[in-house]
Order: C-alpha cells, then sequence, then structure tokens
C-alpha cells in the first residue's frame, strides 16, 4: 500500500525530529563522502566520536565530527537531514578554502557558474541548491550533475 503524500511528508518530518544515533551518522557520513569524495578536493575522510568520551560528561550526548583537521559538534538532537547540511556546509568552507573559489559550482549553458549551497528544503530533505533554481539531494551531486560541475 502506497503512503499518501501526507503520510510521506509525516515520515520524513518524523525522520527529521527524531535526533541522531550511530546509524543516522553512518547515513550522514555515506551521503557526505559522496558529494566530498572527488580527486582535487583530497577529502579526508568524516568520523564521528561522541563528546563524552572527551568532555568526562556522561549526559553529553552531541558528537565531535572529525574530517582532517576540522572538528565540530553535532548536536544529538537534530535529525539526519539537519545534521546532513551542517556537515555539508562546513566542509564546503574547508573546499573553498582548499580550491580558492567557490565549490560546488555548475557551468550554465551560457557560460555562467551557478554556486550550490546546502540546505533544507520545505520537504526537509537536505539539498544543494543554486539561486538559479538548480538543486539536487545531497549525497547524489555527482550522480545528478556529472560533467556540469566545474
Amino acid at each position: 500500500m502506497a503512503l499518501s503524500s501526507d503520510s510521506a511528508r509525516g515520515a520524513v518530518r518524523a525522520r527529521y525530529r527524531d535526533g541522531m544515533d550511530e546509524e543516522g551518522l553512518a547515513r550522514v557520513r555515506r551521503r557526505i563522502e559522496r558529494d566530498f569524495g572527488e580527486p582535487r578536493l583530497a577529502f579526508p575522510g568524516l568520523a564521528f566520536r561522541p563528546i563524552a568520551q572527551w568532555s568526562g560528561d556522561p549526559d553529553d550526548q552531541d558528537f565531535l565530527a572529525i574530517s582532517g583537521g576540522h572538528e565540530f559538534r553535532i548536536d544529538h538532537t537534530e535529525g539526519v537531514e539537519q545534521t546532513v547540511v551542517f556537515v555539508a556546509d562546513q566542509l564546503r568552507d574547508d573546499a573553498i578554502d582548499q580550491l580558492w573559489r567557490p565549490w560546488p559550482t555548475l557551468l550554465l549553458l551560457d557560460d555562467r557558474e551557478a554556486v550550490l549551497e546546502p540546505l533544507l528544503s520545505e520537504d526537509l530533505i537536505a539539498v544543494w541548491t543554486t539561486k538559479a533554481g538548480y538543486r539536487c539531494p545531497i549525497g547524489r551531486l555527482h550522480a545528478t550533475f556529472g560533467s556540469l560541475l566545474t
């Protein structure tokens, strides 16, 4: 039996609100690694560690995201989709610093470039989007835009 669009949206919202666990972090890592794992970025990978391991506070349920020399806190109350947006935004800054130019960008038909930015869509899905209206789910960047990426 197919879900109605209202039921599907409810399932997405529940997934967005449920908070973060190890399985959710694995989904975040897979999606991020698919988009950032291109040779020119020399992406060092992404790992998550419970902050309680370092803080000494057993009640601290947040996670530490580690990618190369970059470390940042992941709020355990956020769902997978919001966490994907947050991590993509953090690592996008690293990619821009490494390449000395905006990343990721699309080459449009009129030879203009459109910069993609991570955000949470109206359907509560983590997406790359441009002001020109192009978008795709985070984790599908290369599969969606392929040779249009610069």
